[in-house]
């Protein structure tokens, strides 16, 4: 005869496989990670700026988020520069990350490299949010880097001929439409956690998944499923 407690324990083991299913799954995500907590893909911090990559306050998710600290003078405004071997473009269609002003009002600079050539003119944003997270959302082609096979990174320059007030800067990535099959469930007003790319849905009993690209915090969701086995 099944007890209930073996029945929970059954029931834990077919969830926890289904996890491991679902976010298995995600892996083939096409989305590249740029930054989650620390850089990922092989980029890496060719800034001339003060940069500080496991800033800890504030963040977007995570623990970690960029800070950067412009110094500039007249002839030298400073940037976050983050630098890849020459990769191809074809495949991606936008920039994407968050950006805090903290006192805000900064204006800032973002300009795709080619072959180590920033491309003009670039795209402007700001007055940078005052102690609040933006989304920012630049397409390949108003950087100048679309379907391209030399695209070797971009930078954030901010703007103005003295020292610039301390910006933040959190969850990169290189998107692309690509849509992995399986992953499309119904969205639900259920509270989303990003950190572990899990929602709990009470009224279906079981999890959906936030498909987020492939890095560190998915990595959560793996190591999630591990515990539960």
């Amino acid at each position: 005869m099944e007890t209930p407690v073996l029945k929970r324990r059954a029931c834990c083991r077919w969830s926890c496989w289904l996890l491991t299913v679902l976010a298995l799954q995600l892996t083939a995500r096409a989305d590249q990670i740029i930054y989650d907590d620390a850089l990922e893909n092989g980029w890496q911090n060719w800034s001339w700026a003060t940069v500080n990559l496991a800033n800890t306050s504030p963040v977007h998710s995570g623990s970690d988020s960029i800070s950067v600290t412009a110094n500039n003078n007249p002839t030298n405004w400073q940037a976050l520069y983050l630098d890849v071997t020459a990769m191809n473009t074809s495949g991606f269609t936008n920039l994407a990350f968050w950006i805090n002003g903290g006192t805000g009002g900064q204006a800032v600079l973002v300009q795709g490299n080619l072959g180590g050539t920033a491309q003009t003119p670039g795209v402007q944003i700001g007055p940078l949010p005052t102690n609040s997270w933006r989304q920012v959302t630049l397409s390949m082609s108003a950087l100048g880097v679309a379907n391209q096979a030399n695209f070797t990174g971009f930078w954030l320059q901010a703007q103005g001929s003295s020292t610039v007030p301390t910006f933040y800067v959190d969850d990169i990535s290189l998107v692309t439409n690509a849509v992995v099959s399986g992953t499309n469930a119904p969205e639900s007003n259920q509270p989303l956690d990003l950190r572990r790319g899990v929602r709990n849905i009470e009224s279906a009993g079981g999890f959906e998944f936030h498909h987020e690209p492939v890095g560190r915090k998915q990595r959560d969701v793996l190591q999630l499923a591990d515990q539960c086995a």
